[in-house]
């Protein structure tokens, strides 16, 4: 599993759960299923729609969808450290 994906669905989770928003509505907006967002979140696979999906994050949150890009590829280093331990 690639870790800019771990690190990217790290932050979209954390943040949708901070926020207290359904993944139903993350799902809704980015027009795929709850599995496919569940499965996104846990890291166990890279969607097709990965651009829509980050989008409909950063449009829940009220953010540009590049500050979730960049906290993800952030996470990069502690990711690699982890992996590598």
């Amino acid at each position: 599993m690639p870790l800019m994906l771990r690190g990217l669905a790290f932050i979209c989770r954390t943040a949708r759960e901070t926020h207290e928003i359904p993944r139903a509505q993350i799902a809704a907006k980015a027009d795929v299923s709850e599995g496919t967002i569940r499965s996104f979140e846990q890291g166990q696979a890279w969607p097709r729609e990965v651009e829509a999906i980050v989008e409909a994050y950063a449009g829940a949150l009220g953010v540009p969808a590049w500050e979730l890009w960049k906290e993800g590829a952030g996470m990069m280093p502690e990711l690699l450290r982890q992996a590598l331990a």
